[in-house]
């Protein structure tokens, strides 16, 4: 890492020298005048906005969390109780939402990351409206017990972790 940081810096340095150096001989081979220039500075064009990082809303933070405590990273899980996919959705909940979206979504469907965030967010969208992670909690899994939510809280400030050490990296590497 300290062999990466030095070749970094130096590159660095060289690069202001060069830079220097062109500015230096444009500006000395030019005569001076007590006029102004007609240097024209253009604005940013409005397809230009450069995104420095992204990062993840307190809600999508969430969602991965309830992810990776329902199903461990394996979205072919299958639960004893039936419960499937990346979110353990259960039959019941798939009808819960057929019947209030009048939608005709099957157990399968569950297995479908796509549809699965779908049945989700609609049955989130229906009962929890305001996004509160507690009843969200509640919500997806209403039998757990304070254990559950702690797990899910725990495996947040995980992710969170991770999301900084994340950001952390790209800015070390970033070299724009």
């Amino acid at each position: 890492m300290k062999k990466f940081k030095i070749l970094l810096h130096d590159y660095i340095i060289v690069i202001a020298l060069l830079a220097f150096s062109v500015l230096y001989i444009k500006f000395s081979t030019e005569s001076v005048s007590a006029e102004p220039s007609n240097i024209e500075i253009e604005s940013p064009k409005e397809d230009s906005i450069i995104i420095l990082r992204d990062s993840l809303t307190e809600w999508q933070v969430f969602i991965m969390a309830l992810i990776e405590v329902e199903c461990e990273r394996n979205p072919k899980a299958k639960s004893p109780g039936g419960a499937v996919g990346p979110f353990q959705i259960t039959q019941s909940y798939i009808s819960e939402i057929n019947r209030v979206y009048k939608t005709n979504f099957i157990l399968q469907d569950a297995y479908n990351l796509d549809k699965a965030l779908s049945m989700f967010e609609m049955m989130n969208d229906y009962h929890n409206p305001d996004r509160d992670i507690n009843k969200a909690i509640k919500l997806h899994n209403p039998k757990a017990g304070n254990w559950y939510t702690k797990k899910v809280k725990q495996r947040m400030q995980a992710i969170e972790f991770n999301e900084e050490v994340r950001a952390k990296i790209i800015d070390l590497y970033n070299i724009y």
